[in-house]
């Protein structure tokens, strides 16, 4: 990668040098601002993992000839990992994994650990690879909403609902504006979200809370009253329950 970056320098620095682009382009102006590498090694979305399948590959390749004449060439059997990096690494060498289910574990894996911005990492690397594909997307967006970034997750679960109905999403896109004060956009993803996926208690309880909000109290109540049946230890349900009905008799 580093070498990339390197070439596309000296590319850079030989045609701005030698006044190309003007030749082409004469109406150019004097200074032109080109965006610094940091620009696109953020949309590069190369990870750890990345790397070090890069690394095993290339010390596989330098390992005999013709870079070394004394020795065989090394083989994955050769590599051992030493954590769960380098485990998941060599399993994908080995085709053992693919490219999205190795991204997924070490995303898992790091979730596990607490390590937030190098699971959502993993997850945008996957959206970089398929940009085209939802699942990508869900997962990036399932991971900002673990790790509490609902900001963030929003416009990323919003693409995944402009693409296909799916509940995850649905339910996340309406709580978060509905936490947000946007009550009646709220209420139609919210409802698309519970006919979706009718046993997810948490929609349902966010839905009622949407209904109690814009003042509709009978269909607030009628998702209590059967979420208490189904669930009668819902937190916070019986409570709401109990006060909607006593400050709307």
């Amino acid at each position: 990668l580093e070498g990339y970056f390197r070439l596309g320098q000296i590319l850079e620095e030989s045609v701005i040098g030698q006044n190309i682009l003007r030749q082409v382009i004469p109406q150019l102006p004097e200074a032109v601002a080109l965006p610094d590498d940091d620009y696109f090694r953020d949309r590069m979305a190369v990870t750890a993992l990345d790397k070090k399948i890069a690394e095993f590959q290339t010390r596989i390749l330098m390992s005999g000839w013709p870079f070394a004449t004394d020795r065989r060439h090394l083989s994955l059997s050769d590599i051992n990992p030493r954590n769960k990096l380098e485990e998941i690494a060599r399993a994908t060498l080995k085709k053992e994994l693919n490219y999205w289910e190795a991204h997924q574990q070490m995303a898992d894996y790091y979730i596990g650990k607490n390590q937030t911005s190098e699971a959502v990492a993993e997850c945008r690397a996957l959206v970089r690879a398929f940009p085209y594909h939802w699942k990508s997307h869900l997962l990036l967006g399932k991971f900002l909403v673990k790790s509490g970034q609902f900001d963030k997750a929003l416009p990323v679960l919003k693409t995944v609902a402009a693409k296909t109905s799916e509940p995850f999403s649905q339910k996340w896109i309406g709580s978060i504006l509905l936490n947000n004060g946007r009550v009646r956009e709220a209420i139609p993803h919210l409802e698309l979200a519970l006919k979706l996926e009718p046993a997810d208690h948490q929609c349902r309880y966010n839905l009622a809370g949407a209904y109690l909000l814009d003042r509709q109290i009978d269909k607030a109540l009628t998702l209590l009253d059967y979420l208490l049946k189904q669930a009668p230890d819902y937190p916070g349900a019986q409570t709401l329950f109990e006060q909607i009905k006593k400050s709307h008799r």
